[in-house]
Protein backbone atom coordinates (compact mmCIF):
# COMPACT_ATOMS: atom_id res chain seq x y z
CA UNK A 1 0.00 0.00 0.00
CA UNK A 2 2.99 2.29 1.00
CA UNK A 3 4.78 1.73 -2.22
CA UNK A 4 1.47 2.30 -4.54
CA UNK A 5 1.10 5.80 -2.46
CA UNK A 6 4.95 6.82 -3.34
CA UNK A 7 4.53 5.19 -7.15
CA UNK A 8 1.21 7.69 -7.36
CA UNK A 9 2.97 10.40 -5.67
CA UNK A 10 6.04 10.40 -8.18
CA UNK A 11 3.70 9.95 -11.04
CA UNK A 12 2.07 13.57 -9.90
CA UNK A 13 5.31 14.86 -9.13
CA UNK A 14 6.51 14.49 -13.16
CA UNK A 15 2.61 15.34 -14.50
CA UNK A 16 3.01 18.50 -12.28
CA UNK A 17 6.58 19.00 -13.82
CA UNK A 18 5.96 18.09 -17.05
CA UNK A 19 6.21 21.15 -19.78
CA UNK A 20 3.15 22.41 -21.65
CA UNK A 21 4.57 23.46 -25.34
CA UNK A 22 1.50 25.14 -26.76
CA UNK A 23 0.46 26.55 -23.75
CA UNK A 24 3.56 28.19 -22.63
CA UNK A 25 3.79 29.41 -26.71
CA UNK A 26 0.64 30.70 -26.44
CA UNK A 27 1.23 32.46 -22.86
CA UNK A 28 4.69 34.02 -24.34
CA UNK A 29 2.18 35.23 -27.44
CA UNK A 30 -0.27 36.69 -24.97
CA UNK A 31 2.51 38.60 -23.03
CA UNK A 32 4.18 39.91 -26.22
CA UNK A 33 0.52 41.62 -27.56
CA UNK A 34 0.02 42.76 -24.11
CA UNK A 35 3.25 44.48 -23.81
CA UNK A 36 2.63 46.15 -27.38
CA UNK A 37 -0.13 47.41 -26.85
CA UNK A 38 0.83 48.77 -23.33
CA UNK A 39 3.95 50.45 -25.55
CA UNK A 40 1.71 52.31 -27.37
CA UNK A 41 -0.62 53.37 -24.37
CA UNK A 42 2.51 54.97 -22.80
CA UNK A 43 3.29 58.12 -25.56
CA UNK A 44 -0.79 58.40 -25.54
CA UNK A 45 -0.88 58.63 -21.82
CA UNK A 46 1.44 60.99 -21.91
CA UNK A 47 0.16 63.46 -24.24
CA UNK A 48 -2.96 63.25 -22.17
CA UNK A 49 -0.65 65.18 -19.67
CA UNK A 50 0.44 67.53 -22.33
CA UNK A 51 -2.97 68.41 -23.42
CA UNK A 52 -4.39 68.73 -19.72
CA UNK A 53 -1.49 71.17 -18.71
CA UNK A 54 -2.20 73.13 -22.34
CA UNK A 55 -5.44 73.63 -21.97
CA UNK A 56 -5.36 75.35 -18.19
CA UNK A 57 -4.82 78.35 -16.87
CA UNK A 58 -1.81 79.27 -15.33
CA UNK A 59 -3.01 79.34 -11.93
CA UNK A 60 -4.44 76.13 -12.63
CA UNK A 61 -1.73 73.87 -14.18
CA UNK A 62 -0.03 72.88 -11.49
CA UNK A 63 -3.10 71.17 -10.05
CA UNK A 64 -4.22 69.95 -13.53
CA UNK A 65 -0.73 68.22 -14.23
CA UNK A 66 -0.73 66.25 -10.60
CA UNK A 67 -4.60 65.51 -11.09
CA UNK A 68 -3.98 64.07 -14.60
CA UNK A 69 -0.78 62.22 -13.63
CA UNK A 70 -2.13 60.36 -10.57
CA UNK A 71 -4.79 58.94 -12.76
CA UNK A 72 -1.94 57.92 -15.29
CA UNK A 73 -0.21 56.52 -12.92
CA UNK A 74 -2.84 54.21 -11.41
CA UNK A 75 -3.49 53.11 -14.58
CA UNK A 76 -0.25 52.17 -15.73
CA UNK A 77 0.79 50.73 -12.66
CA UNK A 78 -3.07 48.51 -12.82
CA UNK A 79 -1.39 47.46 -16.72
CA UNK A 80 2.40 46.88 -15.53
CA UNK A 81 0.77 44.61 -12.85
CA UNK A 82 -1.46 42.80 -15.08
CA UNK A 83 2.02 42.14 -17.89
CA UNK A 84 4.00 41.17 -14.42
CA UNK A 85 1.48 38.33 -13.81
CA UNK A 86 1.81 37.19 -17.60
CA UNK A 87 5.24 37.27 -17.81
CA UNK A 88 5.10 35.20 -14.85
CA UNK A 89 3.14 32.79 -16.31
CA UNK A 90 5.05 32.76 -19.49
CA UNK A 91 8.34 32.44 -17.68
CA UNK A 92 7.15 29.54 -15.39
CA UNK A 93 5.61 27.90 -18.75
CA UNK A 94 8.89 28.09 -20.77
CA UNK A 95 10.80 26.92 -17.94
CA UNK A 96 8.71 23.22 -18.36
CA UNK A 97 9.16 23.41 -21.20
CA UNK A 98 12.88 23.33 -21.09
CA UNK A 99 13.35 21.36 -18.24
CA UNK A 100 11.13 19.04 -20.10
CA UNK A 101 13.59 15.65 -21.65
CA UNK A 102 10.77 15.26 -23.90
CA UNK A 103 10.24 18.09 -25.56
CA UNK A 104 13.96 18.76 -26.56
CA UNK A 105 13.09 19.33 -29.84
CA UNK A 106 11.23 23.06 -28.46
CA UNK A 107 13.65 23.99 -26.14
CA UNK A 108 15.97 26.11 -27.92
CA UNK A 109 12.44 28.02 -29.64
CA UNK A 110 11.39 28.38 -25.47
CA UNK A 111 14.81 29.74 -24.61
CA UNK A 112 14.60 32.62 -27.35
CA UNK A 113 11.05 32.95 -26.60
CA UNK A 114 12.07 33.11 -23.09
CA UNK A 115 15.27 35.94 -24.03
CA UNK A 116 12.26 37.73 -25.78
CA UNK A 117 9.93 38.55 -22.57
CA UNK A 118 12.71 39.33 -20.41
CA UNK A 119 13.81 42.27 -23.40
CA UNK A 120 10.31 43.05 -23.68
CA UNK A 121 9.66 43.37 -20.11
CA UNK A 122 13.02 45.64 -19.72
CA UNK A 123 12.06 47.93 -22.32
CA UNK A 124 8.35 48.33 -21.18
CA UNK A 125 9.73 48.96 -17.38
CA UNK A 126 11.81 51.32 -19.17
CA UNK A 127 9.15 53.09 -20.93
CA UNK A 128 6.54 52.96 -18.58
CA UNK A 129 9.05 54.36 -15.42
CA UNK A 130 7.90 58.06 -15.77
CA UNK A 131 4.29 57.31 -15.77
CA UNK A 132 4.14 55.59 -12.69
CA UNK A 133 6.05 57.83 -10.85
CA UNK A 134 4.71 60.29 -8.72
CA UNK A 135 6.61 63.42 -10.25
CA UNK A 136 6.41 62.92 -14.61
CA UNK A 137 9.62 65.01 -15.84
CA UNK A 138 7.33 66.21 -18.32
CA UNK A 139 5.21 67.99 -15.82
CA UNK A 140 8.12 69.35 -14.45
CA UNK A 141 9.68 70.99 -17.25
CA UNK A 142 5.96 72.44 -18.18
CA UNK A 143 5.34 73.71 -14.83
CA UNK A 144 8.93 74.94 -14.48
CA UNK A 145 9.41 76.54 -18.04
CA UNK A 146 5.81 77.88 -17.87
CA UNK A 147 6.99 79.89 -15.39
CA UNK A 148 10.11 80.93 -16.93
CA UNK A 149 8.56 82.31 -19.46
CA UNK A 150 6.27 84.20 -17.89
CA UNK A 151 8.97 85.90 -15.84
CA UNK A 152 11.14 86.36 -18.89
CA UNK A 153 8.40 88.06 -20.40
CA UNK A 154 8.17 90.39 -17.50
CA UNK A 155 11.37 91.73 -18.07
CA UNK A 156 10.41 93.72 -21.26
CA UNK A 157 7.55 95.81 -18.90
CA UNK A 158 7.88 99.01 -17.75
CA UNK A 159 6.01 97.96 -14.53
CA UNK A 160 5.04 94.21 -13.29
CA UNK A 161 2.96 92.32 -10.48
CA UNK A 162 1.38 95.96 -9.90
CA UNK A 163 -0.80 95.66 -6.74
CA UNK A 164 -4.46 96.83 -7.51
CA UNK A 165 -7.60 96.97 -5.56
CA UNK A 166 -8.97 94.75 -7.90
CA UNK A 167 -5.96 92.39 -8.56
CA UNK A 168 -2.39 91.92 -9.86
CA UNK A 169 -1.24 93.31 -12.97
CA UNK A 170 1.06 91.44 -14.71
CA UNK A 171 2.87 93.74 -17.21
CA UNK A 172 2.10 97.31 -18.01
CA UNK A 173 3.89 99.29 -20.68
CA UNK A 174 4.08 103.07 -20.64
CA UNK A 175 3.22 103.81 -24.08
CA UNK A 176 2.53 107.13 -24.25
CA UNK A 177 -0.71 108.96 -23.64
CA UNK A 178 -2.84 105.57 -24.01
CA UNK A 179 -0.61 103.04 -21.88
CA UNK A 180 -0.94 99.19 -22.36
CA UNK A 181 -2.06 96.26 -19.21
CA UNK A 182 -0.85 93.41 -20.26
CA UNK A 183 -2.29 89.71 -19.12
CA UNK A 184 0.49 87.07 -19.87
CA UNK A 185 -1.38 83.50 -20.41
CA UNK A 186 -1.09 80.28 -21.42
CA UNK A 187 -2.36 79.91 -25.40
CA UNK A 188 -5.54 78.27 -24.69
CA UNK A 189 -9.00 79.25 -24.96
CA UNK A 190 -9.74 79.48 -21.16
CA UNK A 191 -6.51 80.86 -19.98
CA UNK A 192 -7.26 83.71 -22.70
CA UNK A 193 -10.85 84.11 -21.89
CA UNK A 194 -9.41 84.83 -18.11
CA UNK A 195 -6.84 87.34 -19.22
CA UNK A 196 -9.46 89.27 -20.99
CA UNK A 197 -11.36 89.61 -18.21
CA UNK A 198 -8.75 90.61 -15.77
CA UNK A 199 -7.31 93.22 -17.55
CA UNK A 200 -10.36 94.70 -18.44
CA UNK A 201 -10.68 95.11 -14.34
CA UNK A 202 -7.44 96.42 -14.76
CA UNK A 203 -7.91 98.84 -16.98
CA UNK A 204 -11.32 100.23 -15.45
CA UNK A 205 -9.44 100.50 -12.19
CA UNK A 206 -6.26 102.29 -13.54
CA UNK A 207 -8.40 104.82 -15.24
CA UNK A 208 -10.49 105.84 -11.86
CA UNK A 209 -6.71 105.68 -10.43
CA UNK A 210 -5.59 108.30 -13.11
CA UNK A 211 -9.15 110.59 -12.32
CA UNK A 212 -7.92 110.19 -8.33
CA UNK A 213 -5.43 113.50 -7.25
CA UNK A 214 -2.39 112.02 -6.11
CA UNK A 215 -2.76 108.47 -6.56
CA UNK A 216 -0.70 106.70 -4.75
CA UNK A 217 -0.98 103.76 -7.55
CA UNK A 218 0.13 106.03 -10.17
CA UNK A 219 2.86 107.40 -8.21
CA UNK A 220 4.20 104.02 -7.77
CA UNK A 221 4.30 103.45 -11.76
CA UNK A 222 5.78 107.12 -12.12
CA UNK A 223 8.31 106.21 -9.30
CA UNK A 224 9.00 102.97 -12.03
CA UNK A 225 9.15 104.50 -15.00
CA UNK A 226 8.61 108.57 -15.37
CA UNK A 227 6.61 107.93 -18.81
CA UNK A 228 4.20 106.44 -16.58
CA UNK A 229 3.45 110.27 -16.16
CA UNK A 230 2.20 110.96 -19.74
CA UNK A 231 -0.33 108.22 -19.43
CA UNK A 232 -4.29 110.00 -20.25
CA UNK A 233 -6.03 106.28 -20.49
CA UNK A 234 -5.04 102.77 -20.14
CA UNK A 235 -5.89 100.24 -22.73
CA UNK A 236 -5.17 96.05 -22.40
CA UNK A 237 -4.95 92.86 -24.07
CA UNK A 238 -3.71 89.45 -23.45
CA UNK A 239 -0.15 87.90 -24.79
CA UNK A 240 0.18 84.32 -24.53
CA UNK A 241 2.43 81.86 -24.67
CA UNK A 242 2.46 77.62 -26.42
CA UNK A 243 4.74 75.19 -24.60
CA UNK A 244 3.46 71.65 -25.40
CA UNK A 245 5.54 69.64 -25.90
CA UNK A 246 5.98 66.55 -28.52
CA UNK A 247 5.90 63.02 -27.04
CA UNK A 248 7.49 60.50 -29.47
CA UNK A 249 6.68 56.54 -29.64
CA UNK A 250 9.07 55.90 -27.13
CA UNK A 251 7.52 58.43 -25.08
CA UNK A 252 10.09 60.82 -24.69
CA UNK A 253 9.94 64.25 -25.55
CA UNK A 254 12.11 67.06 -26.34
CA UNK A 255 12.51 70.16 -24.58
CA UNK A 256 11.18 73.32 -26.47
CA UNK A 257 11.05 77.35 -26.01
CA UNK A 258 8.13 79.05 -25.46
CA UNK A 259 6.50 80.44 -28.36
CA UNK A 260 4.67 83.73 -27.50
CA UNK A 261 2.07 85.26 -29.64
CA UNK A 262 0.98 89.15 -29.33
CA UNK A 263 -2.29 90.03 -28.37
CA UNK A 264 -4.07 87.17 -28.25
CA UNK A 265 -7.61 88.68 -27.36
Amino acid sequence: MAVAVAVMGIGIGVAWASGDWSAARSKADEFKSRQQDLRKLDPEETRRIVTAICEADEDARKDAGRDISDRVSREVNDKMSDLERVRNDANKLLDDVISDDNLKDNRDDAKRMKDDVSTRWDAIERMSRSLRGANHPVVAFMLTQGQQAHTDRQRDCDASEVVLDSGRVDCVIASGETCTVIELKPQNSRAVGNGIDQYRRYVRSLNEELKKPGSDVIKKLIDKKSDFAKCKSFEGRVDCYKLCPDINEDNEFREVRADWRKDCS
